[in-house]
């Protein structure tokens, strides 16, 4: 599924039999509907703070206690997967195929489960605390206009608007009885275990600086 929001989420193009084929819907069960959930994205840590799209965000980051960007977001989850375009295939041109993933790997699970215990490394404090079978998300945060009522979507990723207007037809070809498209981001979330590392004694504020240092330890390690 992580690579499903990216290569078959709408307004994806992917190569089938020597064509090229656009994923258009977000399938639909009727007598289900899709996990959706209100989220905001801390700009000083970048931790995902998200709730049930019934609840309130916080207006505090749960991880570090800055302010969180004001504006309504939210996210399903395609858990019954994509339908491609009703329309006919093309052939396959020069081009490379269009995909839609903007967005990078969260955390979201209980950081009161993490276990920590602290080193000096060179007389530095480090913190390093382990989580198993913890949460985290990804999300494609392309500005997907979806239809709640047959799964139709397309990308408007200048776009600022929480809904729009459009007819369109159903994956079977017949008008949707909705043209209220509606916007959302789209995540996929999964268990696995987690490692956390503070720098105490560094003044480490800039994610730049912390991307940095997870790829040499990544590199370092592999």
């Amino acid at each position: 599924m992580f690579s499903a929001i990216s290569e078959y989420a709408p307004d994806s193009e992917v190569v089938a039999d020597g064509k090229l084929i656009t994923s258009r819907y977000v399938r639909v069960l009727n007598g289900y509907s899709w996990p959706k959930y209100n989220y905001a994205t801390c700009s000083a840590c970048q931790t995902l703070n998200r709730t049930i799209w019934t609840e309130k965000l916080p207006q505090l980051c749960r991880q570090c206690g800055h302010e969180l960007p004001k504006g309504t977001h939210q996210y399903i989850i395609p858990k019954f997967g994509f339908v491609v375009d009703n329309a006919e295939p093309v052939d396959v041109g020069t081009d490379k195929p269009e995909r839609t993933y903007k967005g990078s790997i969260s955390y979201i699970g209980d950081g009161k489960r993490i276990e920590s215990h602290t080193y000096s490394v060179c007389n530095k404090k480090v913190v390093v605390g382990t989580s198993k079978m913890d949460e985290l998300a990804v999300l494609n945060t392309s500005n997907f206009f979806i239809c709640n009522t047959c799964g139709y979507g397309k990308v408007y990723d200048d776009s600022n608007d929480l809904s729009k207007k459009e007819k369109h037809q159903k994956p079977d070809g017949y008008n949707c009885s909705c043209d209220t498209l509606t916007r959302y981001s789209i995540g996929h979330e999964f268990q696995t275990d987690v490692v956390l590392l503070k720098f105490v004694s560094e003044n480490l504020v800039d994610i730049n600086e912390a991307w940095t240092i997870l790829y040499a330890l990544l590199e370092g390690l592999s």
